[in-house]
């Protein structure tokens, strides 16, 4: 009997690859396919309802914009409200906010130095006792 020499090394497994590959990719294609397009005929429906749906959504937001236009306590409430940012952002209402937050911040760093002492004070205490 005749002893073939044929080693791992000198097999090629391309071909092998190339169908392995050729088998992923069709069934890739037909995944996209079946999922996008056979299987779900109504997402060109479902498309019409939701762009009706944000249609109706969008007149009814400028309905509600058009009768609140119309109303006289939304629109002094309106400008109340915008004196009250403009008075935020640079009034007197934003210099007392600001001092307040430094004043704050004094607080706490104050506050944290008291713990401190309060700290040192009583392991000095406790050394004491032993």
């Amino acid at each position: 009997m005749a002893r073939r020499d044929v080693s791992d090394e000198k097999r090629s497994y391309g071909t092998v690859f190339l169908l392995s590959v050729g088998l992923l990719l069709a069934a890739s294609v037909w995944a996209f396919w079946d999922d996008s397009i056979a299987r779900r005929p109504w997402k060109k429906y479902q498309a019409e309802f939701y762009r009706l749906a944000h249609q109706a959504a969008v007149e009814e937001l400028r309905q509600e914009e058009r009768r609140l236009a119309g109303d006289e306590g939304f629109r002094q409430a309106s400008e109340k409200l915008a004196a009250v940012r403009a008075d935020m952002r640079s009034g007197q209402s934003a210099r007392r906010l600001d001092r307040l937050r430094a004043d704050y911040a004094a607080a706490k760093l104050r506050a944290g130095e008291l713990e401190t002492d309060l700290r040192l004070v009583k392991s000095e205490m406790d050394a004491a006792w032993y």
